[in-house]
């Protein structure tokens, strides 16, 4: 477990930082997350499944695109042909993802704040866990950025981009139009009916196995209802304080339609479990985006208060899910590739003068 609360503890380091000082901040930040997720071994209860993917992969890139979708079936190839094996295809990943994050929460005024909000589900469970949807996620939180600026196109290509990697991204598509009042009408509107021709053809594919998977086989995911509670707290404080988050933040339009989804996700649990559940991950930004900016929607003396019980919220998360979640002992002992090429580092006898 120790892994896991370094990151978490990386993450609340002060916020005040000179420039040079900050840059190296994020550097770091930007190694250790990579190192940590990229270079895991044997971390995550789909680990086994994802090893056999690259192993049927390898050699192939014909297999390879058809076993998984695109994106990851191309990396799985490259890890074989490069001769990098299944942890390259990890550090490939693990490069997306970590540098989506680290663009989302950098736009954010408290980022470190943003970080340790993202780092005890977002990063330790979605990232180590689910490799394909991390790295659509990573790209959905750069596409939510330039989506904030009011770049609509980029927005979709991001997302479809994303969808490479799982498809089930593609569901975000109609946030651009919400941009609408920002750009220009017709060629938003044109680039999202080419955004969505294009999704739907990379869903249609496999649209059968998806709804018979998710939805027909009544799949239920265990503590589903507790990760969609935890979008639905966020989604609450943003519509409770919209008035003050729009006084302060121009971005409330999109965001409020994400709180709303996430809400309607409580009813739809009853329906269809895994298919909610997996679509939650998608609304996990806003989590990031609610709790790192609520402390500047009140008066200096409060601020100092909200960041600390917020931080306190998040390190409670973690330590629940490593000591109670059901699925725990797939992430604890953490094991990486690289540890005994550090340890021989550190144990090996020193050279005589």
């Amino acid at each position: 477990m120790t892994t896991y609360w370094a990151l978490f503890l990386l993450s609340i380091l002060p916020e005040q930082r000179s420039e040079a000082l900050n840059r190296l901040f994020w550097f770091v930040v930007f190694v250790v997350m990579v190192v940590v997720i990229g270079f895991r071994f044997e971390v995550g209860c789909d680990w086994g499944g994802y090893f056999r993917m690259y192993m049927q992969s390898e050699g192939n890139l014909a297999r390879a695109l058809l076993i998984a979708d695109p994106g990851y079936g191309l990396i799985n190839w490259l890890g074989g042909y490069l001769g990098g094996g299944y942890h390259f295809v990890n550090a490939v990943c693990a490069l997306f993802f970590v540098s989506g994050l680290l663009v989302f929460v950098r736009h954010q005024p408290l980022p470190s704040l943003a970080l340790a909000i993202a780092i005890p589900y977002m990063t330790v469970v979605v990232a180590m866990g689910y490799t394909r949807q991390a790295v659509a996620l990573g790209f959905l939180m750069v596409a939510l950025t330039r989506l904030g600026y009011g770049r609509n196109i980029s927005f979709y290509v991001l997302v479809l981009i994303g969808a490479l990697f799982h498809k089930t991204v593609v569901v975000l598509l109609p946030l651009g139009v919400l941009g609408l009042a920002r750009g220009r009408g017709i060629t938003n509107w044109l680039a999202f009916g080419l955004a969505l021709w294009w999704g739907s053809f990379l869903v249609l594919e496999s649209y059968e196995r998806l709804w018979v998977n998710y939805v027909d086989a009544q799949m239920q995911s265990q503590g589903a209802t507790i990760r969609v509670a935890m979008n639905v707290f966020p989604a609450v404080a943003f519509l409770i304080f919209k008035k003050r988050w729009d006084e302060k933040y121009d971005d409330g339009y999109l965001w409020q339609w994400i709180a709303w989804a996430s809400i309607l996700c409580v009813p739809l649990l009853q329906i269809a479990t895994t298919a909610v559940d997996r679509m939650a991950l998608y609304f996990l930004p806003l989590q990031v985006i609610v709790f790192s900016r609520l402390p500047l929607l009140f008066d200096e003396k409060q601020q100092a208060l909200i960041g600390r019980l917020i931080i306190l919220g998040y390190a409670s998360v973690l330590f629940v899910w490593l000591n109670y979640a059901v699925h725990a002992k797939c992430w604890v002992p953490y094991g990486n590739a690289l540890g005994p090429v550090i340890n021989k580092l550190f144990t090996s006898p020193a050279i005589s003068p």
